[in-house]
C-alpha cells in the first residue's frame, strides 16, 4: 500500500531587518501592516480646540505631544499656526503704504555733468539747500 501524498503548503515569510515571521505570526503581521495605512481624520473646531489647549498644558516637544494624540507634527503645527493668526486678529500681514509712487514723479531739473555725474532736483527741494549741495561738489 502506498503513502497518502502530502499537499505542498505554502507558508508565508516575513522578513523586516533581522526578524522574521512565519506562518500565522506572518499573516498577522500583513494584516497589521495593512492596518497602518492612513486615515485622515477630519477634526471639528472644537476638537481641535481641545487638543491644541492640551498641548500647551503638556509643555510636551510637539513630536512627542503628536505622537500621544495621533495627530501628525505638520498637523499640530498647522494648527498651532492658524491659531496664532486668529489671536493675532486675522491676517497675518500688515498693509504698507507705497511710498515709491510719490517719489516716481519727474524732476524738476536734472544736471549733468562730463563723465556721468548728474544731479536731479524735485520739485520742493528749497534754493539753500540746494545752493549749499553744489558749494560740496568738486570743481568739474
Amino acid at each position: 500500500m502506498s503513502s497518502p501524498k502530502r499537499a505542498k503548503q505554502l507558508v508565508l515569510c516575513i522578513r523586516i531587518g533581522n526578524r522574521v515571521w512565519a506562518g500565522a505570526d506572518a499573516h498577522a503581521k500583513v494584516g497589521a501592516m495593512q492596518n497602518l495605512s492612513r486615515v485622515r481624520k477630519h477634526s471639528t473646531p472644537a476638537q481641535r480646540e481641545k487638543i491644541l489647549q492640551a498641548y500647551r498644558r503638556s509643555h510636551l516637544p510637539q513630536k512627542e505631544f503628536a505622537t500621544q494624540a495621533g495627530i501628525g507634527v505638520s498637523t499640530l503645527a498647522a494648527w498651532l499656526r492658524k491659531a496664532a493668526v486668529q489671536k493675532e486678529g486675522g491676517s497675518s500681514f500688515v498693509a504698507v503704504p507705497n511710498l515709491l509712487s510719490a517719489a516716481s514723479a519727474a524732476p524738476a531739473y536734472r544736471l549733468q555733468w562730463p563723465g556721468g555725474f548728474s544731479l536731479e532736483v524735485r520739485p520742493g527741494f528749497s534754493a539753500p539747500e540746494l545752493d549749499a549741495l553744489l558749494q560740496l561738489l568738486p570743481p568739474r
